[in-house]
């Protein structure tokens, strides 16, 4: 009798198609939190597993200011639904981008939860391995549209008051080690002077003590709050990431891959362009800031 049992599924199988599993695992920075969205890690109130009908669409006007990290999530929610409309996201928390390559490349995730540049996952790859075991969408972030502000903390008045592009090469910078992208545009600006951290909330306090004087974060917003800290703006520079962003999939999900193709395919039709209107409302392709100094602009 079991033997007929597993006949009966197996050949259920055949004639249905593979199963396609009820939870999502993406990997995201274990200190991501999205307090628009419920979602994040470190907080009662928010969700570290939940479908992905409960996340809106890019039109939701909870995108707006929402930045980068916020529109990836409504993104991955989008394309999810058209693989599996009862999708499950389980958020697995990473402690550096290695960490989330490794895992994808085991088969331990479905796909990454923030987007990456090339240099980022060169940079954080086993460069005893091929870059293998990952797909990669089309650019969700394509050459040159993403710009950052410049900050530093309240501690650091001087650098604060900064009106002279010349005077940031007597400073150092401060980022994560595993951000390839905000690495080189520092060292176009200061050279090797630049501090690395391992997490992104030790960036504000490296600054603060005094070991840096400044990083990189959303150009829209005055003041951030998501980097370990309170970080104030310095009016007037910024700076353009020439790189494309784009998501990376495990390679047992090409199906997800051909659903991110379709969605991007069709919002990159609309006109206006649907990726980049969501980016603006987001914040995080800022026209308004085009007259601002580029610290670090790209070789002619």
């Amino acid at each position: 009798m079991r033997g007929w049992c597993l006949m009966v599924v197996v050949l259920q199988g055949l004639l249905l198609g593979p199963c396609v599993a009820a939870d999502w695992r993406v990997g995201v920075d274990q200190g991501f939190r999205e307090p628009r969205l419920g979602i994040g890690f470190a907080s009662p109130e928010l969700r570290s597993e939940f479908a992905a009908d409960d996340l809106p669409g890019l039109d939701s006007p909870l995108v707006v200011g929402g930045q980068r990290t916020l529109l990836e999530m409504l993104v991955i929610g989008t394309v999810l639904r058209r693989v599996d409309p009862d999708a499950r996201i389980v958020l697995v928390p990473l402690s550096n981008i290695r960490r989330g390559i490794v895992l994808l490349q085991a088969q331990g995730l479905e796909l990454l939860g923030q987007t990456l540049t090339d240099g980022d996952v060169e940079l954080n790859r086993d460069k005893n391995q091929r870059i293998s075991g990952m797909l990669r969408s089309p650019p969700l972030i394509r050459r040159n549209e993403f710009e950052m502000g410049v900050f530093s903390t309240a501690e650091r008045q001087p650098v604060l008051a900064i009106t002279d592009p010349a005077a940031f090469r007597a400073l150092r910078g401060v980022t994560v080690a595993s951000w390839a992208g905000d690495l080189a545009l520092m060292q176009r600006i200061v050279g090797d002077r630049i501090v690395t951290v391992p997490r992104r909330d030790m960036i504000a306090p490296a600054i603060a003590n005094g070991r840096g004087d400044f990083t990189f974060s959303f150009l829209s917003e005055p003041v951030v709050t998501r980097i370990g800290g309170e970080l104030l703006r310095i009016p007037g520079f910024k700076v353009r990431l020439p790189d494309e962003r784009a998501f990376y999939i495990g390679t047992h999900r090409r199906d997800l891959l051909r659903a991110f193709e379709a969605a991007f395919a069709e919002w990159r039709a609309h006109r206006p362009d649907a990726l980049v209107e969501a980016l603006t409302r987001a914040g995080t392709i800022s026209p308004e800031y085009r007259n601002w100094i580029d610290l670090a602009p790209a070789a002619p």
